[in-house]
């Protein structure tokens, strides 16, 4: 495959083309990544050339794959370092208790140096394993990206292709990638360690008009953090409906195109020819339900999140004007 750079011909392999290259740089370092062979045999087999064509050339199975893993694989060594450093710094505040409890202050007094130094080592750890963690799930979340797309123009040949005899071996070999493309996604999606959704407590701060303005002003700082927070969170929910969305437009597309097909072929539906490809049935929809519960709950804590955002605005403002010397 060339590795020239080129515009993508089709809108769908968009959404993870700048976020590869990004990604890739921060891996670069890293070295290769071992790729387990099953998983060689999933991505390298998965788009036909007909549709590695319309792919950005930069923008590989192999590419993601590889990027992924080293950046999955650079989150678990520092946690593995960050680990062993949080049991070092137990050890020492256990072995300066001892000390203390013997009476043997100048032991006591060394072993407070190393506990601090020690501290400080963690804490860099802690910011590392954040930032590597960020990492993972970017590499994810851009791999599921151009899963995503792959899908989508699998659906596109799919709707081409015409019923017959002598097309079936085609479908069903479309079909196949198509789901083999869609366990990908599910793993990678199940892997990477998604910040959890949730409104964040809101603040429960005392304050009285009479209290001086930089006071007020202080208090007011608080919530308009608060704000901010739900402010990024509700981003982070609108991205992950929008993820789900596509996801669930491509699997009704595609039992879409099953039942199509079927009805073509006289084909009970779910049992295609041959018994190739996954059943249009229960598991279809079952899967379509969960995505639907899924954008439901996520629209719902949207809501709550804009609720609690607007409320704590509401009390920002308050505090201003009483800073500002006006009235309760």
């Amino acid at each position: 495959m060339q590795n020239a750079p080129s515009q993508p011909a089709s809108a769908a392999a968009q959404p993870g083309c700048s976020r590869l290259g990004r990604v890739k740089r921060r891996a670069a370092a890293r070295g290769p990544v071992v790729r387990p062979a099953l998983l060689w045999l999933v991505t390298t087999a998965m788009v036909p050339c007909a549709l590695a064509a319309q792919q950005d050339p930069g923008e590989t199975a192999q590419d993601w794959d590889e990027v992924y893993r080293s950046a999955r694989e650079a989150y678990q060594t520092a946690l593995t370092a960050r680990d062993s450093l949080r049991a070092a710094h137990g050890n020492l505040i256990s072995e300066r208790t001892l000390a203390v409890e013997r009476g043997d202050i100048e032991r006591a007094d060394l072993l407070s140096a190393e506990i601090q130094e020690k501290a400080e080592e963690l804490d860099s750890a802690d910011a590392e394993l954040r930032r590597l963690e960020e990492e993972w799930v970017n590499a994810g979340e851009g791999y599921i990206g151009w899963i995503d797309a792959n899908r989508e123009l699998l659906t596109q040949q799919l709707e081409q292709r015409p019923a017959g005899a002598e097309e079936d071996v085609r479908y069903r070999l479309l079909e196949q990638r198509f789901d083999s493309l869609t366990s990908l996604r599910d793993s990678v999606d199940a892997e990477i360690p998604r910040v959890p959704l949730e409104v964040p407590p809101m603040p429960n701060i005392e304050a009285r008009p009479e209290e001086r303005p930089a006071e007020l002003r202080r208090k007011a700082r608080i919530y308009e953090d608060y704000v901010e927070v739900c402010a990024r969170r509700i981003a982070r929910v609108g991205e992950r409906i929008r993820e789900l969305n596509r996801a669930r437009d491509l699997e009704e597309a595609k039992a879409a195109l099953d039942r199509g097909r079927a009805d073509l072929l006289r084909a009970p539906v779910g049992l295609p020819p041959g018994g190739l490809g996954v059943a249009v049935g229960d598991t279809a929809v079952t899967d379509l339900r969960t995505l639907a519960q899924r954008i439901e709950d996520l629209e719902a804590l949207e809501e709550e999140l804009e609720t609690r955002a607007n409320e704590a605005r509401t009390r920002v403002a308050e505090l201003l004007r009483w800073a500002a010397g006006g009235s309760a």
